[in-house]
């Protein structure tokens, strides 16, 4: 039986990369109406590990969830009304907060300014505005930050959160005994963008690539393989890329199911925005009882909440 949206709190992420969906995914399966925004023709690597290409092919799928790319702001609420899907889109996050009278908002952005407006728009006076990797949502102070979200993925990530399952970095840790030049071995190597342009590539994600394989091309650049593994992270063909944003990224250990699915990382930092939501819900019902022992087994669904409260002094 589908619910309409009318029946959930709304919830607008922004950015599709494997945080952003992670964060979508987990939020959709609280009960919450989700929205996901980016902009067109996406760059984000870990496409096996985001939705990211439904911005693509219309749609995708992410651990049994999937998500529709909605050409119109006015497909949104239809997409939302099947209660089984999340709706994705190139619609500004403003329009869509404002449209469906959305609850919580997420921003997964890094800061591109330090400019942070004083006053809040009327649109967003009633809205949880969260921060992940940002202090700010638009232009404005988020309510809650999440900084610290994880390490710089030069390398394998951190393992946090204590329901998150085994991922590659354990198995690697597992199997070179600790040994720091193994370690460095079979870390992903990242390949960044020297330049802007559009992605080229007719490679795929799982796929295996052996040393001095040709993988793509952004401008005048040309990416080949430094060693041999298989694609973990691979931008999508006619991404708009920026100077320094990653296009590649390829696991040594060769486990293409490693490729797919949310990483243990993004999944721990998903957890910490839901957490932010029940805990704001459980103050603005009931100061006395709230809670931050962070178990996000607790549903978040429930009817709109006013946040006005829960602003920052």
């Amino acid at each position: 039986m589908s619910t309409s949206h009318k029946l959930r709190p709304v919830a607008v992420v922004i950015g599709c990369d494997d945080i952003g969906s992670a964060i979508a995914w987990t939020l959709h399966r609280a009960g919450l109406a989700v929205v996901l925004v980016d902009a067109a023709d996406p760059p984000w690597a870990r496409r096996g590990m985001s939705y990211t290409d439904a911005w693509y092919v219309g749609g995708a799928t992410l651990e049994q969830v999937d998500a529709c790319f909605c050409t119109s702001v006015r497909s949104v609420p239809t997409v939302l009304a099947r209660g089984d899907m999340i709706a994705a889109t190139t619609w500004s996050w403003e329009g869509v907060v404002t449209a469906l009278h959305a609850t919580v908002v997420v921003e997964t952005r890094p800061d591109t300014s330090r400019t942070v407006a004083g006053l809040r728009p009327s649109m967003l006076e009633d809205v949880l505005a969260i921060g992940v990797q940002t202090t700010r949502v638009g232009e404005w102070r988020a309510d809650v930050v999440i900084a610290d979200v994880c390490e710089p993925r030069l390398g394998l990530p951190r393992i946090t959160g204590a329901r998150v399952a085994r991922s590659a970095a354990a198995d690697v840790r597992h199997h070179t005994g600790g040994n720091a030049e193994a370690y460095a071995r079979l870390a992903i190597h990242r390949i960044n963008a020297p330049e802007g342009g559009r992605f080229r590539t007719r490679r795929e994600i799982g796929e295996r690539v052996a040393v001095g394989d040709t993988l793509g091309e952004v401008g005048s650049f040309t990416a080949f393989a430094p060693l041999a593994g298989v694609l973990r992270g691979l931008t999508a063909r006619g991404a708009r890329v920026g100077a320094g944003q990653t296009l590649i990224e390829i696991d040594p250990a060769g486990e293409a199911s490693y490729c797919f699915g949310i990483p243990a990382e993004s999944r721990a930092i998903a957890y910490r925005v839901s957490a932010a939501i029940r805990r704001a819900k459980q103050r603005s019902t009931s100061p006395s009882n709230a809670r931050s022992d962070g178990d996000e087994r607790l549903p978040l669904a429930a009817p709109n909440f006013p946040t006005k409260a829960l602003m920052k002094s």
